[in-house]
């Protein structure tokens, strides 16, 4: 495996890993648009710092490479965060909630892959994917 790969790879898994604890354990009592108001604060400050260390243009040029991708960015992520505050605080084990959404994601984005980014489908994985259906299937019967 590619060490490129690696590192991103473990930045997502111990990100997603914490961020659904950290959901899970919100106050019940909070507004969960104010709290995500607060976790966005924090992003944006934290990002700024991030963009001004590795930035390689100068800012009008980083600027200029914005497009509407990244406004679909920030409604999708706001969907995402109050979307799972809303489902954990519905009672959804963190167990079986993060399983069951990334299973029905991941089927999504194999269509997404192939029909607009013309991904492959082989025969591998589309048992794959009918692997994780299935596991699903026997998730929600226990």
């Amino acid at each position: 495996m590619d060490f490129a790969f690696i590192i991103p790879f473990l930045v997502v898994v111990t990100g997603n890993s914490f961020y659904h604890f950290l959901s899970k354990s919100i106050s019940q009592y909070l507004n969960p648009f104010l709290g995500l108001t607060v976790t966005y604060g924090f992003a944006f400050l934290l990002s700024i710092g991030l963009f001004l260390f590795t930035r390689t243009d100068n800012f009008s040029i980083e600027i200029s490479k914005l497009n509407w991708v990244n406004f679909a960015m920030g409604a999708a992520v706001l969907a995402i965060e109050s979307g799972w505050i809303i489902l954990y605080r519905s009672g959804c084990d963190i167990s079986k909630g993060s399983l069951f959404a990334n299973i029905c994601i991941s089927t999504v984005l194999f269509l997404l892959g192939f029909f607009f980014f013309h991904e492959s489908i082989t025969i591998k994985k589309f048992i794959g994917l009918a692997v994780c259906l299935i596991g699903v299937y026997l998730m929600s019967a226990i």
